[in-house]
């Protein structure tokens, strides 16, 4: 009892002071590069891709980065520009690469008295593997001198001398390469005339708590079928079940994600169905419909830390259920449709860890 005390009064020092006076929507300070997802489980012979992308950035001219791999575990087959920049202004792009090192530098092109910048989060590039032998590979993301090897090199609009750096805090992806045939087998994939889509009740879940994956699948053939429906963790399955769904019908089923014994890291989530008496091939084709962060219960942006940030994204939320305007099921920790004290609790009980 007095252990639940001390935190229920931890809990109302960190939000008391930002409650109701902390404009929502106001981003959060500091620039994130990831590699996207974070952790990628995959088989010999996949092929797979990756991300480096941006979050809460602000009047980007241009970047610079590298990003190296085990040329005996992964083999690159492409590198491309992504579209944050490219949406803004045309680029111009350098590409260094070589093997086992990615290195790419692109800038904005603007005419002589027209500055164009790039605000917000997005994707910066995407990189395309094959996974040649089992094993595990770090995708190590960093820029060379002058600065320092956790960030990438991130140029902000130039004032009349110089070119002014953004700092950011880079983030590393791994990848885990199986040639096990216990592991679970790839899904089959969709039938052309069945259709099945998923998404999350949240983007952010603490390890340990359950939330919600609902699939939608869509009956586009000429006849009744019975189906196998299921969805997935990157390629673990989280739930499936057997429906009959008539032709130009579609149903939306909910299965529960208990993030226990999942490690740390973004997971691509996705859907299949299939007719019971398909036997289809197993392939890799199924792409991602969303993403889930699991993370430290209370982290709320993904950062992998509960510091004040946290806090106050709590505190905007604070009192506020499903129907509220300002609702964040980020915020609701516990899955209970509600961001209330329990959830402060929660966060004061994980306050300063930080991960890794």
């Amino acid at each position: 009892m007095l252990k639940n005390t001390k935190s229920v009064l931890l809990a109302l020092m960190i939000l008391l002071p930002f409650m109701g006076v902390y404009p929502l929507g106001m981003s959060m300070p500091g620039t994130i590069v990831t590699v996207d997802p974070m952790e990628s489980n995959v088989k010999v012979g996949q092929i797979f891709g990756i991300n480096v992308s941006i979050a809460d950035v602000s009047e980007l001219l241009g970047f610079d980065f590298l990003l190296s791999y085990n040329t005996a575990i992964l083999k690159l087959v492409d590198i491309k520009e992504g579209p944050f920049l490219k949406s803004v202004s045309s680029t111009f792009m350098i590409n260094l690469t070589t093997n086992g090192l990615i290195w790419l530098a692109v800038a904005l092109y603007y005419p002589q008295g027209s500055i164009t910048s790039a605000n917000g989060s997005g994707v910066l590039a995407t990189a395309t593997f094959k996974a040649i032998a089992a094993g595990e590979s770090l995708l190590d993301l960093f820029s060379k001198d002058p600065y320092r090897p956790d960030e990438i090199k991130l140029a902000r609009d130039p004032p009349p001398d110089d070119v002014v750096h953004i700092p950011n805090v880079a983030v590393d992806g791994h990848v885990e390469v199986s040639s096990d045939p216990a592991d679970p087998p790839d899904p089959p994939p969709n039938s052309p005339n069945i259709i099945a889509h998923a998404s999350a009740s949240k983007s952010v879940a603490g390890q340990g708590y359950s939330l919600r994956m609902n699939v939608t699948t869509a009956n586009q053939g000429g006849s009744a079928q019975t189906l196998y429906v299921a969805g997935y963790a990157n390629t673990t399955q989280i739930g499936r079940l057997t429906l009959a769904l008539s032709n130009g019908s579609s149903i939306t089923v909910s299965f529960t994600w208990n993030t226990t014994g999942f490690a740390y890291g973004r997971y691509s989530i996705s859907a299949n169905a299939w007719p019971v008496l398909e036997q289809a091939s197993m392939v890799n084709d199924i792409l991602a419909d969303d993403w889930v962060t699991i993370t430290i219960p209370g982290d709320l942006n993904a950062d992998f830390a509960i510091d004040i940030r946290d806090a106050i994204l709590t505190s905007a939320t604070f009192n506020s259920k499903p129907s509220s305007p300002q609702w964040n099921p980020n915020a609701d920790l516990n899955g209970d449709n509600a961001v209330d004290t329990y959830d402060a609790i929660i966060l004061a009980n994980h306050f300063g860890q930080h991960y890794p």
